[in-house]
């Protein structure tokens, strides 16, 4: 299983550019927000998974997305 400093040191050095991430925590709650390069946001947290496995989620929803946007411009 992936740590959140490790994931947190992956999504540092390999996020696509214009991609962030937050993360939110409170008392009895945590949770990964990806935000888009337009500062749009996606709320990763499903409630069935860690911080981990949520900072993980947001490098493969940036990693597709930004793959899926450069195959559309390059058509």
């Amino acid at each position: 299983m992936d740590t959140l400093e490790k994931n947190i040191e992956m999504a540092a050095g390999n996020l696509p550019p214009g991609w962030s991430l937050r993360i939110d925590v409170e008392n009895g709650w945590g949770g990964v927000t990806a935000i888009r390069p337009d500062g749009t946001e996606v709320d990763m947290d499903t409630g069935a998974n860690c911080l981990a496995e949520q900072v993980a989620d947001v490098m493969a929803l940036a990693r597709d997305e930004s793959a899926a946007n450069a195959m559309s411009a390059n058509s």
